[in-house]
């Protein structure tokens, strides 16, 4: 009797026994009682009958012999292997592990592996070498003879040795291995899936992975399904995450693509394999998993089946199915998804690959899901003018669905609930004849206030102010009356920390020239501040550096007053007393002394003798006058760049930022005569240079 080999099939055994007696398989059940058919489904009565008839224990034959379940998927070492696990109309066999068998026992010792039996496993986990096929001659209802198969090759065991293919290490079939041999888990997603899902799943994600996802598995070469195994392998033990990145990467794909973009043209083939699997519980957590993934992000209808489910919400919308929806045209619905920041501008636009979220896009959905008005529209709804529109949409009432208002040249889009809505609250006060006291419309509210129309409109919309009106009589905005002392109190605005030249003017006692040039010289410390009434910046300066220029120095005339003279004499007695004047009179319009020196100055210490008042000449006066003329000052729109550039250029400190852009404008386009009449120099266009 044969020795069973480690991990020998039943039929394995059955086959070297019939060889070693010179029968075939089919006349051992008349001659001794064995069932070969019953052996080949791996039934274990049959095996513990011809175990029993050959003094042997019945476990390893059993255990490692594939079984056939009632719903005709096979079993093996306590592994689903699925209807199609099993080669039964053909064996695969390793070459150098029956060159060794023979080497070891004779003839008679070559015997079939399990492992050898599963169509997943197509290497030879001890010599790395691809198994090799033999076709034996079947008769109905009996297994194939494998030692009368195998023995006639065994010439030609070197040769198919040296044919083999010899593939890198698959981690898939490493995986397996040790999973049906051992029946441990290793915490890897793959173990949620039966043995045969997860073996068939990895090569089609791998195939997909290494050759698109068109590809026909069954015309890959054994080798080829190796390597797609171990690529589709290290998808799948990531999980849920590897699973997600390799799937958007195929949906990606097909955003450029043609055809009907469904789940089909989204992932290939794998969307054809787990429909056509969708059934088997073994696949039931990819085929819920890879469900999920395409329906979040492929703009499917709810009547769409994808992996035998119907859509039922829709998750994700396309351009033309989100513009079919809420009633609207695809380059407006554009529009307003750019300029609400839901899709960029510079992204590629296709109707029908488009896709946003639902989630994210409700909001659009829901003010779309309205009669949209344009800006001439609101104004025949409503009645009212294009300025007082343009006020209530600044104030926040009138909603722009396509956020027009800082787009030149653009269209608004105002939803009609919005407008109807809107209006209610700012005519819905109470109804009055008369102006009551204390109340203003909102014109001369704003004007008491020193504020913007839409200012005071925000008030109404929001509710702050304790009582508004509506005059009988009045169209429009107009008819709106609000409690003016509250419009001043809640549009009171703190002053800027610095001074203007005008507060600088009433500060020192000086006049417009004197101050205009101390700004133009630096003489106070400026900066750029924002005007609270015009809303624009200006040049203002620090109350320190005026503080501290009003204890430097002092002018002629505050001078003379200080010592009770007459300032000609003033001006005489400190040329004598050589304090001469700190800037230049002509150029500042003004006389700037010292005030220490000036001040401690003893003005009866100076000798009257040397104290000369002389008048001018007509000459002189004519000279001057000329002077002071040339001595223009710059404008304030030139000092406030100037300050502008400054502080920009302290807040700059990283020495690697890029230099800053100069803006030059070219000449004007002009046509050249001749034969190249055509033919222009460079228009006339800003063009940006950068500074070295």
């Amino acid at each position: 009797m044969p020795a069973p080999g480690r991990h020998e099939t039943a039929v394995s055994f059955l086959s070297r026994l019939a060889w070693m007696n010179g029968r075939p398989i089919a006349d051992l059940r008349t001659e001794t009682g064995i069932q070969p058919r019953s052996i080949d489904l791996g039934e274990e009565p049959a095996i513990r009958f011809m175990a029993t008839l050959c003094g042997m224990g019945v476990g390893p034959l059993a255990r490692w012999s594939p079984r056939r379940r009632p719903d005709r998927s096979w079993q093996l070492h306590g592994q689903n292997l699925g209807c199609e696990g099993v080669e039964r109309t053909f064996f695969r066999f390793c070459p150098a592990c029956v060159a060794a068998d023979l080497a070891a026992g004779g003839r008679a010792n070559p015997f079939m592996r399990a492992e050898w039996t599963v169509a997943a496993l197509r290497t030879c986990r001890e010599h790395g070498l691809l198994l090799a096929s033999a076709s034996p001659d079947r008769d109905f209802f009996v297994p194939y003879d494998f030692a009368r198969t195998i023995l006639p090759m065994t010439s030609d065991l070197p040769r198919l040795t040296e044919e083999a293919g010899r593939p890198s290490t698959s981690p898939l079939e490493t995986y397996l291995v040790d999973r049906l041999l051992t029946g441990t888990k290793k915490g890897s997603w793959l173990d949620d899936l039966s043995f045969h899902a997860a073996a068939d799943l990895s090569e089609v994600f791998g195939a997909v992975a290494l050759h698109g996802k068109k590809v026909r598995v069954t015309n890959l070469s054994a080798a080829e399904r190796v390597n797609a195994g171990a690529a589709g392998h290290a998808v799948l033990a990531e999980g849920r995450a590897g699973i997600s990145r390799f799937l958007l990467d195929l949906i990606r794909e097909t955003r450029d693509g043609k055809g009907v973009w469904g789940p089909q043209l989204a992932i290939g083939r794998i969307n054809d394999f787990l429909d056509a699997h969708r059934d088997d519980p073994g696949y039931a957590p990819a085929v819920d998993y890879v469900r999920e993934v395409v329906m979040d992000e492929v703009p499917l209808d709810p009547d769409v089946e994808v992996l035998g489910r119907p859509v039922g919400v829709r998750r994700v919308w396309n351009l033309r199915s989100l513009a079919r929806e809420v009633g609207t045209t695809v380059p407006l619905l554009k529009k307003i998804l750019i300029r609400n920041r839901y899709m960029s501008a510079k992204s590629e636009f296709r109707a029908s690959r488009s896709t946003f979220d639902t989630e994210k896009v409700r909001a659009v959905v829901a003010t779309l899901d309205d009669e949209l008005l344009t800006l001439p529209g609101v104004m025949k709804r409503t009645g009212l003018t294009r300025r007082h529109i343009e006020a209530i949409v600044s104030a926040g009432g009138f909603v722009s669905i396509t956020d027009a208002g800082k787009v030149h040249n653009a269209q608004h889009r105002f939803g009609a609930r919005n407008v109807d809505g809107t209006m209610e609250v700012l005519l819905g006060g109470e109804a009055v004849d008369r102006i009551p006291s204390g109340m203003a419309t909102i014109v001369d509210a704003r004007h008491a206030a020193i504020c913007t129309f839409s200012e005071v409109l925000k008030l109404v919309l929001d509710g702050r102010l304790s009582r508004v009106c509506n005059l009988r009589g009045a169209e429009g905005l107009d008819a709106v009356l609000v409690p003016q002392a509250e419009v001043l109190a809640l549009t009171k605005r703190e002053k800027p920390a610095g001074l203007t030249r005008i507060e600088v003017q009433r500060r020192t006692g000086l006049t417009q020239k004197p101050v205009q040039k101390l700004f133009e010289h630096r003489i106070f410390h400026l900066r750029i501040a924002r005007n609270p009434v015009k809303r624009s910046e200006e040049v203002v300066a620090t109350e320190e550096s005026v503080e501290s220029f009003m204890r430097d120095y002092i002018t002629l005339h505050a001078l003379a007053k200080h010592h009770g003279i007459h300032f000609l004499r003033m001006q005489a007695i400190m040329t004598v007393a050589r304090i001469g004047p700190m800037f230049d009179p002509v150029e500042f319009s003004a006389t700037f002394y010292p005030r220490g020196k000036a001040e401690r100055l003893d003005v009866a210490s100076v000798d009257p003798d040397k104290v000369v008042l002389r008048q001018r000449t007509r000459r002189e006066v004519a000279e001057r006058l000329k002077a002071a003329a040339a001595a223009t000052a710059k404008s304030a729109d030139e000092i406030q760049r100037e300050v502008a550039r400054e502080e920009r250029a302290v807040a700059t400190t990283d020495e690697t930022e890029e230099p800053a852009r100069q803006w030059k404008r070219l000449g004007r386009s002009r046509r050249i005569k001749g034969a190249i009449g055509r033919k222009r120099v460079p228009s006339r266009r800003w063009t940006a240079e950068r500074m070295g």
